[in-house]
């Protein structure tokens, strides 16, 4: 019903709206037939996912018919941070020298939630996924969720342990495209720029949730060229999202 809802939305403005259809992952199958619909009946241009479901990471075996399905109809999933397990906020930050709600956005948009997700990302490649779904293909916002930072490090030290085609850094830079978020920094701007390519990068607002200075301008002020500006600004999202159908 909430994919219907979405496409009728849509259907009022096809050529300014698009969207991600929202999929019940606790039934994998299920999930495969819902993207299958979503995608080939209703337009959609893939799905969101939060998190993790029922405790299990999407690492886990029991996901796969949703990565099978993916590959095959050649549209991304975008995974969002989901609010943490309380116990890993206790743990990690909670605090008697803080307030409840200094801790509650530690936990989540400050930090906690973001690290949460780059380690399931990192899950699902030493998982081996990528190797059985070379053409899967991952967007993630908040310039990477802490990952493209620490990919020679990863290398470095889990690479050597894990028997994989291809290296972490290698396979996070093939199979993953990252956003801003609306967090417009140039450090990590820049940062994103030197690890993955202005092939992987798409431009992103985080309207209602933040309200940043410089949507217009960003990419013109940072001394990118007008080839790469156009890219993060609308190709790679137009050819991954197949928007020129």
């Amino acid at each position: 019903m909430a994919n219907d809802d979405l496409a009728d939305a849509i259907a009022t403005n096809p050529d300014r709206f698009g969207g991600w259809a929202v999929l019940p992952v606790g039934d994998p199958k299920a999930t495969a037939a819902e993207l299958e619909r979503a995608v080939k009946e209703k337009g959609l241009q893939g799905a969101m996912i939060h998190g993790y479901y029922d405790g299990k990471f999407f690492d886990d075996p029991f996901y796969e018919p949703i990565f099978a399905k993916t590959e095959e109809l050649d549209v991304p999933l975008y995974f969002h941070p989901a609010v943490i397990p309380n116990d890993v906020k206790e743990h990690y930050y909670d605090g008697d020298s803080w307030s409840e709600l200094t801790a509650f956005t530690f936990a989540g948009a400050g930090w906690g939630w973001h690290e949460d997700l780059g380690v399931q990302m990192v899950r699902l490649i030493l998982s081996g996924l990528f190797d059985r779904h070379p053409n899967l293909h991952i967007i993630t916002g908040h310039w990477g969720e802490m990952v493209p930072n620490f990919l020679e490090r990863m290398d470095q030290t889990i690479g050597l342990t894990v028997q994989l085609k291809r290296s972490i850094s290698q396979t996070y830079k093939d199979n993953f495209y990252i956003t801003p978020s609306g967090m417009f920094f140039d450090t990590q701007l820049q940062l994103d720029m030197t690890e993955m390519g202005s092939d992987h990068l798409m431009y992103s607002v985080d309207y209602p949730y933040n309200h940043p200075t410089g949507v217009a301008t960003f990419l013109a002020d940072a001394g990118l060229s007008a080839k790469d500006q156009e890219k993060i600004a609308y190709t790679n999202a137009a050819k991954l999202l197949h928007l020129n159908k």
